[in-house]
């Protein structure tokens, strides 16, 4: 048996425990690529990314961060992605120029740069691949409690995550400001980070399940 997650795989040698299983979690990069970005620039963004639809909420994402935008003009928030809501998202945050939207970006090594500047990853809907995309680059995810999330919301605790109260833009502003306030560490965390990642959210790890029960039927 092949499952997504460690709970999976639990909650099913609990029931079947005879019945060999292995996980293979869904993975974006290979281990090479995922490490910690750097830059000699401050970390002074939160970043966004991914489809802007409803289920996300990244309005939700832009409300918090206008808010906290008026005590601390100096971040950004980076929006990374296209979908339906971009031009209600665009229209909502014309009063912000803080509020950057790039579009679709898909080259990893643009990617990483963008990352080298991030605070967090803001996650203000239900949570997937870009949370191990996010802490694979060592940036640390703010996340929302109660909400459908796929299952790389394992992948998140208190070492590497914040939550906030689902759909309350007030409360993500708060955690965002929690998050500002611990940036310098960003990258002395971030190798621990990344590492957890590389260990099981790699493409060699998520293949590995595959290996293993080819060389078992041999």
């Amino acid at each position: 048996m092949i499952v997504y997650t460690e709970a999976e795989r639990s909650a099913f040698v609990a029931r079947h425990p005879r019945i060999p299983v292995h996980v293979a979690s869904n993975a974006v990069y290979s281990a090479a690529e995922l490490v910690p970005a750097h830059s000699e620039e401050p970390r002074d963004c939160f970043i966004i990314i991914g489809r802007l639809v409803e289920g996300k909420r990244p309005d939700i994402a832009v409300q918090a961060f206008m808010r906290f935008a008026t005590d601390f003009p100096e971040a950004r928030l980076l929006v990374i992605g296209d979908g339906p809501m971009a031009r209600e998202l665009r229209d909502s945050a014309v009063s912000c120029p803080q509020i950057l939207f790039l579009g679709e970006v898909t080259d990893q090594a643009e990617l990483r740069k963008v990352f080298a500047r991030s605070v967090a990853l803001v996650a203000a809907g239900y949570v997937g691949l870009n949370v191990t995309q996010a802490l694979g680059f060592g940036v640390p995810v703010i996340y929302a409690k109660d909400e459908p999330h796929a299952p790389e919301v394992e992948a998140l605790h208190d070492g590497n995550a914040w939550r906030f109260s689902a759909r309350d833009s007030v409360d993500l502003a708060r955690v965002m400001r929690v998050a500002w306030a611990a940036r310098d560490s960003v990258d002395e965390n971030a190798e621990k980070i990344s590492a957890e990642v590389r260990a099981h959210y790699s493409t060699e790890s998520m293949g590995q399940a595959f290996i293993d029960i080819l060389g078992a039927v041999k």
